[in-house]
């Protein structure tokens, strides 16, 4: 089997979902110190946009190119009055990591890749008919049924799969598009289906699922991915944290034993320790300033 392809089944672990999208001014909550698990995809259209990352890593685009947004912390920069046309999106592949990330931020040049703009223009004016230019900021949020959810998710997946070709092409490989030990992915879809059962036992599950001891899990878990099966199950929880706070009306005791605390409190104490705010604070914020506000 050719490098960086798996079976047909291994792919039924990836997931992708919109955020928001829009065409037009960056709005001022766009602007600063972000840390966002998602990846970003700006085609500037005047005026220009810089990412600084952590390690002081800066990346600059200018009107006709393509910024294609590392996930994670950044500093993000724009001219005043700068306009884009902007995709933020998730599209994961085996666990919560973006599919694409080595190599990124990246510059492509708009004239290289023409599918790129004419599958974001797709997908914007879908959102946009169906929520309105408002509903577009806040789609990951809004209310359909399912005719709307397969149109909007038909455009993303177009979406994606010409940023993925436009990402392939200019030499960059997908983040865990290469595992090669069934077990290590076997475990992960264990850990990514999983609902209820022991938080803290989440790594001796996963393992007992794939007929290993944790220690042998944890090596081959480590030789395929880089990182360790646990620091995998916390950013799994989290994630999952994240998603059922801000977008569900479930009660912190309810979304803890979802997550498998069997008492509120142990999950309010490891929420906190996460995040630097407990459950609730998180809400109140992320519902209150939901991404982006049009202004």
């Amino acid at each position: 089997m050719a490098k960086n392809q798996q079976p047909l089944w291994q792919y039924n672990t990836f997931q992708t979902s919109l955020l928001f999208c829009y065409e037009g001014k960056v709005p001022d909550t766009g602007r600063g110190r972000k840390n966002m698990a998602n990846a970003a995809a700006w085609l500037i259209r005047s005026g220009w946009a810089r990412v600084e990352r952590e390690d002081g890593t800066v990346t600059e685009a200018g009107p006709g190119q393509w910024l294609m947004v590392r996930p994670g912390k950044r500093r993000q920069r724009f001219a005043p009055d700068t306009e884009l046309l902007s995709i933020n999106f998730r599209a994961s592949l085996h666990n919560e990591e973006q599919l694409f990330e080595r190599g990124l931020s990246r510059v492509l040049e708009a004239s290289g890749h023409p599918d790129l703009e004419r599958a974001a223009m797709d997908l914007v004016r879908e959102v946009s008919a169906r929520f309105g230019k408002e509903g577009s900021i806040h789609v990951h949020n809004a209310d359909t049924d399912i005719s709307g959810y397969l149109a909007v998710q038909r455009r993303l997946m177009r979406w994606v799969e010409v940023w993925a070709h436009a990402l392939l092409s200019e030499g960059l490989h997908p983040t865990l598009g290469n595992l090669e030990d069934s077990r290590v992915l076997e475990a992960i879809t264990f850990l990514r289906q999983r609902r209820g059962g022991t938080y803290s036992q989440g790594s001796e599950a996963a393992a007992a699922r794939v007929g290993l001891s944790l220690a042998q899990l944890n090596r081959l878990f480590r030789q395929e991915t880089g990182g360790t099966l646990r620091k995998y199950h916390t950013q799994l929880t989290r994630e999952r944290a994240y998603d059922l706070l801000m977008h569900t009306d479930h009660t912190i005791q309810e979304i803890g034993a979802d997550l498998g605390f069997h008492h509120a409190s142990h999950f309010t104490l490891w929420f906190k320790k996460q995040c630097g705010v407990p459950p609730g604070a998180f809400r109140e914020k992320s519902t209150k300033h939901r991404y982006f506000t049009l202004r």
